[in-house]
């Protein structure tokens, strides 16, 4: 919002991974969630397991959908 309300901007765009993003991708006016995309539920579900600090993963295909 400082960036909205302060830049003369002709559209605020975000991007965000997680819940805790939701706000931020509300207020813009363009906002995109990414998904991150495993091979299956076994590969998705290893990597929750290992990385429960909330890390990007790096062995998957991220897409991008409107928000």
């Amino acid at each position: 919002m400082r960036y909205k309300s302060t830049d003369n901007f002709e559209k605020t765009i975000a991007y965000g991974d997680s819940s805790g993003d939701f706000a931020m991708l509300s207020k813009s006016d363009e906002g995109f969630i990414a998904e991150y995309v495993f091979k299956n539920n076994i590969e998705k579900l290893q990597y929750r397991l290992k990385n429960l600090n909330g890390s990007i993963p790096s062995n998957c295909k991220i897409a991008f959908k409107k928000f």
